[in-house]
């Protein structure tokens, strides 16, 4: 390609560029690729890779623990942190040097520079102050944290580009954030012996993930002893001595020695010219590309966190390959986004592929749900109270599956195979057929028969009592696998309150909170207007157990006319709860001689309207109505169902 000093120029040396550069080289193409800091990029240098370590470390406390339950004696344990940090660090450069090489032996010209585009086939280098000339320019330069500057003192946060190389390791830590970087650090630190707290602003941590997932992990967390705090954020951080001090919204103040900051990440293209070029960028600085990853400038191309699609290592890996074939390979390869298994290097972890129910339920007109939860076989000596998750969404007209979620040890090897099974477009059948490896926690997989949920979009939802196999035996203690006792409803205790408040607190917020300002949830916190709410209640009110732990109660209306309350924990109404509550409220109601049932639903709480409107009630009125608990009008919902007389 005569006139140009190269073919391709890359503009950013992490996976995606790397595996770009590499595979055009291997095609004859002249390619240079320009890295600022450290070649690798951010899943090998500050990223996947060193957290991953992090996590292995913070996981042997419990090792440790749980190895009395198998006959050792563990004598004393202590943790440094520095040896851990240099020993981190002397892996990071191993693998620096292997991707050099690489490189190296691949043909590709290393530039050690900052590179900004100077125009649609050039690329200032700032280290030498030189311009260059390509036929190609690819945009590979990742994303960056995210810190929000509306804090008053957010220079003194930090972020997990700083977290991986702390001088000291801090004995109180903070992370602010909801997603999984957030939620992985939190383990990492709490398990290394830190007092760690996790401030989300959110509804539920796990935004985007299954909600099954979300609520179980945020109880694991707790158990942990990580304090999990949503729906607040800081407003402040300010310096106390070698402390920090951290302000919110709903008036808490949380003093740490670090806090860090995981709120998101940013395409990390703010200055590099591409404006200025011409490459069309959305608001958060991504690079607008097509299919074939071409920018706006045909010349112009862009792969992995810079284009904001998924941002994940292997597809930035995947979509350099598909550039460098399609460009230079002259093969028209597209990488296909959709079902890509994940993983999320929590505690317990987590490993998912393909729909959400909640996902499921929106597009299709029919769907299963199979879920079993059970403690895994190794706790049964342990002793340890952690749960496993495995859930399998299934499109019932087809008997495609649509998605499998799982919680537990090694959840995201499992996804890793899932992923196949789910790309391939395995059915429930296919799933059915295979016969399970015994004894593991991952046969409950292929041995779940019966739908725990029903969704059907014109007909009666129908749930199972029960939650189906989940196996305290086969995955649990090694025994023949027996159904999970169901749900039961009885009256409440006065001792069952406090408990029921969190539940109605964590109903409320999954359902409505996300719409109100901060202000409610100090209110909400701080008054504690569910537990005043269930002392004030003018009827009975009655209690949905699960495996004898409350997952949701109802408020018995107190005569004709009034409005009658259903609160479930979000992760029980697939389990039963609401539909157990839900026969209990109209069976005492009809007792009271009642002829309705009346309920008040916040409009935009679309799965539970779907719930109620499947069960025989209708839309009576839509209006703004003062809400006690939010302390404003919301837009509300009032349903009906008519009692048999």
């Amino acid at each position: 390609m005569s006139g140009y000093d190269y073919d391709l120029f890359v503009i950013g040396a992490g996976s995606g560029g790397v595996r770009a550069a590499r595979i055009a080289a291997g095609y004859g193409a002249r390619v240079a690729i320009a890295e600022e800091y450290r070649v690798g990029g951010t899943c090998v240098i500050r990223g996947c890779v060193p957290k991953k370590l992090l996590v292995y470390a913070s996981k042997f406390g419990e090792e440790f623990e749980d190895a009395a339950g198998f006959g050792w004696s563990v004598g004393e344990t202590k943790f440094d942190w520095k040896t851990l940090i240099a020993n981190k660090d002397r892996e990071i450069d191993r693998l620096n040097k292997v991707y050099l090489t690489n490189l190296e032996r691949s043909g590709v010209e290393i530039v050690m520079s900052r590179a900004t585009v100077a125009g649609p086939n050039e690329v200032r280098l700032l280290a030498d102050d030189r311009t260059v000339s390509a036929k190609y320019i690819l945009i590979a330069t990742g994303a960056t944290p995210f810190l929000d500057s509306s804090v008053t003192g957010i220079e003194h946060a930090i972020t997990s580009n700083e977290a991986f190389h702390l001088e000291d390791f801090p004995e109180r830590v903070t992370v602010v954030g909801g997603g999984y970087i957030a939620v992985e650090f939190a383990g990492i630190f709490a398990g290394l012996g830190a007092r760690t707290t996790l401030l989300y602003r959110g509804e539920e941590i796990l935004r985007g993930f299954d909600m099954d997932m979300r609520t179980l992990l945020h109880e694991e967390m707790e158990k942990k002893g990580i304090d999990v705090i949503t729906g607040d954020r800081f407003t402040a951080i300010e310096k106390s001595g070698a402390a920090l001090v951290g302000r919110t919204e709903a008036g808490r103040t949380i003093e740490a020695d670090q806090i860090m900051y995981a709120i998101g990440r940013r395409p990390a293209t703010a200055g590099l010219g591409l404006e200025e070029a011409g490459v069309e960028l959305t608001k958060n600085g991504a690079v607008v590309v097509d299919a074939q990853s071409k920018s706006s400038v045909a010349s112009i191309y862009a792969v992995g966190d810079a284009t904001d699609r998924v941002n994940l290592t292997p597809v930035a890996i995947r979509e350099g390959h598909a550039f460098a074939d399609t460009v230079f390979g002259a093969r028209n390869v597209t990488v296909d986004h959709s079902n890509i298994a994940t993983a999320v290097f929590s505690q317990p972890e987590i490993g998912t592929v393909g729909l959400t129910e909640d996902e499921a339920c929106d597009r299709f007109d029919a769907v299963d749900i199979y879920r079993a939860r059970f403690r895994a076989m190794k706790h049964t000596l342990t002793g340890r109270d952690e749960r496993m998750l495995m859930k399998v969404i299934v499109d019932a007209a087809s008997d495609t599956v649509l998605g499998v979620h799982v919680m537990g040890p090694d959840a995201g090897e499992m996804a890793q195979l899932l992923g196949i099974a789910i790309k391939m477009g395995a059915t429930k059948a296919d799933f059915d057929r295979t016969v399970a490896v015994h004894p593991t926690a991952a046969e409950e997989l292929v041995t779940m028969r019966e739908p725990s949920e029903r969704y059907r979009a014109r007909e009666a939802h129908v749930a199972a009592a029960g939650i189906g196999e989940a196996a305290v035996g086969s995955a649990g203690a090694g025994e023949a696998a027996k159904p999970v006792t169901g749900v039961e409803v009885r009256e409440a205790r006065e001792t069952d309150f406090a408990i029921l408040a969190k539940i109605g607190m964590h109903s409320w917020q999954a359902s409505i909170g996300s719409q109100l300002a901060g202000d409610a949830w100090k209110r909400l916190r701080d008054e504690k207007p569910f537990e005043h709410l269930l002392a004030s209640a003018g009827g009975p009110v009655l209690v949905a157990t699960l495996d004898g732990e409350p997952v949701g109660f109802a408020i018995v209306a107190s005569g004709q006319g009034a409005i009658s309350e259903i609160w479930v924990a979000p992760s029980a109404w697939a389990n039963g709860a609401g539909e157990a509550l839900l026969a209990a409220l109209e069976e005492a109601l009809a007792a009271r001689d009642a002829k309705y049932v009346d309920l008040d639903l916040f409009a935009g709480n679309r799965r539970a309207l779907r719930f109620f409107r499947t069960r025989g009630f209708s839309d009576r009125s839509r209006e703004k109505r003062y809400d006690n608990l939010a302390g404003t009008e919301i837009d509300t919902i009032r349903l009906r169902k008519p009692l048999a007389t």
